[in-house]
């Protein structure tokens, strides 16, 4: 998922697809592991690059609701589902993200035949549907 969809060379966020399956009944747990992923990658600094993907923000949004308390039961659910590492319980710098799991790389380090079927793939989405107004 491109960070900045406007931009060539974007920050993308690497999902695993089976992550994404398995956590989409859990908004916390996944906003959590990407708002770690982004931490872990240097991405939350207020220079930072701006993000434009809506669905990547509506994943954040529940982190900005959590408690501290629930972001830390959200990574401990996240370490025994095997997807981060904690080096120290109480500590949530000292968190790793399985790299197998979601990472952030640069558009333009994707591999250009997959670069290739992604943007083919995007030229040839109809756009959502228009609604025809009623006669």
């Amino acid at each position: 998922m491109e960070w900045d969809v406007d931009a060539a060379d974007t920050p993308v966020v690497s999902w695993h697809p089976e992550v994404v399956r398995d956590l989409c009944d859990s908004p916390d747990e996944i906003a959590t592991l990407l708002w770690l992923t982004l931490a872990q990658a240097g991405m939350l600094r207020t220079d930072g690059p701006s993000l434009s993907n809506f669905v990547l923000g509506l994943m954040l949004i529940p982190i900005h609701y959590l408690s501290a308390q629930e972001v830390h039961e959200a990574v401990d659910r996240l370490a025994a589902r095997g997807y981060l590492r904690r080096m120290d319980s109480n500590d949530l710098n000292a968190v790793s993200v399985d790299l197998n799991v979601v990472q952030i790389v640069k558009r333009r380090e994707l591999e250009p035949r997959l670069l290739m079927q992604w943007n083919a793939a995007k030229a040839s989405w109809p756009g959502p549907p228009v609604p025809h107004p009623e006669n």
